[in-house]
């Protein structure tokens, strides 16, 4: 079997693989165990021509110690009632690398998609190869895959001295608000996005669950620390401002209190 793509929502990560010459989307959450109801969902409705396992019993989950994730299991063809047995190998940092775009017109660049090592290899090109930008806009940005990675990313906007920009159209998730505190100077044009959420897990504990004093809290508190003023402030804020499998989006008081932007635009 063959991984042909990714993609990802609020809570699951989808693989497009090929087995036997036949396509499947697999789903899983972000953690790559498979979910409960079991982990091929469906393939080619047009074509009438379905592989599913809804049995989890039949699928194995296997870690190495080089990082890669294994998946064996039996696939079974619904039309004609066959079977076939099938091995997908994913190394995790094909994951953590998530799948972010940026575009470049004049002084500016774009940014959208998920974040993660390749945003972070995108940034230092962008720094390196293009001088003249000076303002990093938001497209939508769904959020990290890699935490750790996305603050070195959000240092590496900050040390080259990059302002911030969300249009009316604009969205940006969790990380992708970590990215925005990055700006030395955060415009923000009414109608545009942020949403914030606490992080999960230590422990089996979502965030806002843990003391304020938790080691765990220092790597984020430390980077927001960084990046604004009211720094600590702003942190516990985000982290009780919704469970980790929701969102709050951000009211202009909001943004105000905590001197996350800079210049509101009409």
């Amino acid at each position: 079997m063959s991984l042909n793509d990714l993609s990802m929502d609020d809570d699951n990560l989808y693989f497009d693989a090929t087995c036997d010459g036949k396509n499947i989307l697999f789903k899983t959450t972000e953690s790559l165990q498979p979910i409960a109801e079991g982990i091929v969902l469906t393939y080619d409705d047009l074509a009438n021509d379905k592989w599913s396992s809804n049995n989890q019993a039949r699928v194995k989950v296997s870690n190495d110690r080089g990082g890669n994730v294994t998946w064996r299991g039996t696939l079974f063809d619904q039309n004609e009632q066959r079977s076939k047995a099938f091995k997908l190998q994913i190394n995790e940092s094909l994951i953590e690398g998530g799948y972010s775009d940026i575009s470049v017109k004049g002084d500016s660049a774009t940014l959208s998609g998920v974040l993660g090592t390749k945003t972070y290899i995108q940034m230092q090109a962008l720094i390196q190869q293009h001088p003249n930008v000076t303002t990093l806009e938001f497209g939508v940005i769904d959020g990290s895959i890699n935490d750790a990675i996305n603050m070195h990313t959000g240092r590496l906007i900050r040390h080259a001295g990059l302002n911030t920009y969300i249009p009316k159209t604009g969205e940006a998730y969790s990380g992708g608000v970590d990215l925005f505190a990055a700006g030395v100077q955060r415009q923000f044009q009414t109608g545009a996005t942020l949403g914030v959420h606490s992080w999960c897990c230590e422990k089996d504990q979502s965030a806002h669950l843990l003391k304020p004093s938790d080691k765990a809290h220092w790597p984020l508190l430390t980077y927001s620390n960084e990046m604004l003023e009211k720094g600590t402030e702003f942190y516990f804020y985000t982290i009780n401002a919704a469970s980790a499998d929701d969102i709050h989006i951000m009211a202009k008081d909001e943004l105000t209190k905590f001197n996350l932007v800079t210049e509101f635009i009409k």
